[in-house]
């Protein structure tokens, strides 16, 4: 398991643990694999 932020740092997202969430390795590798809904690439 893996703390993933939700809005990425570089995207101006906090270490609030309301942006915080727990995923699995593979989700967190997959997630940074795949652009999100407005075509900007995921920052993991």
């Amino acid at each position: 398991m893996e703390v993933d932020h939700i809005l990425p740092r570089a995207r101006g997202g906090t270490d609030h643990p309301d942006n915080l969430q727990l995923l699995c390795s593979g989700t967190t590798a997959a997630r940074a694999a795949r652009p999100w809904p407005n075509g900007v690439w995921m920052d993991v």
